[in-house]
């Protein structure tokens, strides 16, 4: 593995760099919501494991089974398989992309079964990491296979299923275009989804918010004007 790859990943690991380290944390180790940096690398490392040290969250109930355990099968193999980036560059190992893309950590699963795990960063066995839009990726794929074994019909109003869409933009949506974005408004509604969603603490009010870490909604959007069909907002 090239050191210049895996030195940098570890010198910006949360535990190299020091942050939050000791009460208190010493001015120049301490990471605060307010501060402007906070979701930028490098203290973005640190800052993944500990949303719910920084601001309000809410846990999401995953009913009354059992967790289920996955059965494990690593297979060390995967470390050496070798690949070209497509951004051009040499090729390069598996792990040595894991540090390279200063990874947090990855888990491949093949068959329901474990065959590789690793962790870096902030990040461990039992640590909680931010998903972001990751989440959007295993939503659809979940999504995809109920569609796939007949638990869901994809031409489902998504209102139907999640009653809190009904007024949004997403009310008269379908399930199969969502996923995609593909749901088409017009500029028309989306100042009334604006300021729902502006209200919520979802999107950045019109001209985007220094401190809000949103989607800014097109100008169309925020006055009203008509400019033909736009597609509708995401975040």
């Amino acid at each position: 593995m090239p050191c210049s790859v895996s030195g940098f990943a570890w010198a910006s690991d949360p535990g190299t760099m020091g942050w939050m380290r000791g009460f208190p944390p010493a001015p120049d180790k301490q990471i605060r919501f307010t501060d402007p940096d906070y979701f930028a690398f490098p203290k973005l490392r640190w800052t993944a494991c500990h949303f719910r040290e920084l601001m309000p969250t809410v846990s999401v109930r995953r009913g009354t089974g059992a967790a289920t355990a996955l059965p494990r099968n690593l297979d060390p193999t995967l470390d050496a398989v070798s690949f070209k980036p497509g951004n051009g560059g040499d090729r390069m190992t598996w792990r040595q992309a894991f540090d390279a893309n200063h990874s947090d950590g990855i888990l491949v699963l093949h068959h329901g079964r474990i065959v590789y795990e690793r962790h870096a960063g902030c990040l461990g066995d039992d640590t909680l990491h931010g998903a972001m839009s990751v989440t959007k990726s295993l939503t659809c794929l979940l999504g995809e296979m109920l569609v796939a074994e007949g638990r869901l019909n994809e031409i489902a109003l998504v209102a139907g299923l999640i009653p809190e869409l009904k007024h949004s933009a997403f009310g008269d949506a379908t399930v199969r275009p969502s996923p995609a974005f593909a749901t088409a408004a017009t500029a028309q509604p989306l100042p009334r989804l604006a300021t729902a969603r502006c209200r919520a603490g979802r999107i950045a009010p019109c001209g985007g918010s220094a401190t809000t870490p949103t989607a800014r909604l097109p100008r169309a959007a925020c006055t009203g004007r008509r400019s033909g069909s736009i597609r509708q907002p995401t975040w």
